[in-house]
């Protein structure tokens, strides 16, 4: 019987040992991601909006390089404002990478307050405005790379 107590002390030690060690490999890669430099978010204002402009998020980004998450893996973006005419907006990793490529259309008279989330894995984030026949309004962009 001293015999099948021991078996069991040693099981459990062995399942209660397992289970510190990853929950706190878990602990350790949450708080191991680095918080160096970046910004809350970018913020972009377009004032004459009847011209396309484009800008390129490089400062937000917030990297995690760790075995549970590797780089940067999700973007956030924020556009608020007003425009008298219909525009586009473009976002993705960059031009020439159109697979990557994602964009929303702003209808005449709207008042803008677009919000999107989603996956990126890249250090920045490239934003195109494009007025289709706008001519009066401002914008503000937000983004974030986390």
């Amino acid at each position: 019987m001293k015999l099948f107590f021991k078996f069991i002390f040693a099981y459990v030690s062995v399942i209660l040992g397992i289970v510190f060690l990853v929950v706190s490999l878990v602990i350790l890669d949450i708080i191991g991601c680095s918080k160096e430099e970046a910004v809350e978010f970018a913020e972009f204002k377009v004032t004459d909006v009847s011209q396309p402009v484009e800008f390129i998020d490089s400062i937000s980004s917030r990297k995690c390089d760790n075995f549970l998450m590797d780089g940067y893996v999700k973007m956030s973006a924020t556009i608020t404002g007003e425009l008298d005419g219909r525009a586009k907006v473009l976002y993705g990793v960059g031009p020439d990478t159109t697979i990557y490529l994602n964009h929303f259309f702003i209808e005449k008279g709207e008042k803008i307050n677009f919000q999107t989330e989603g996956d990126h894995y890249n250090d920045k984030l490239w934003l195109r405005f494009e007025p289709l026949d706008c001519k009066k309004g401002h914008l503000t962009i937000r983004t974030k790379i986390h």
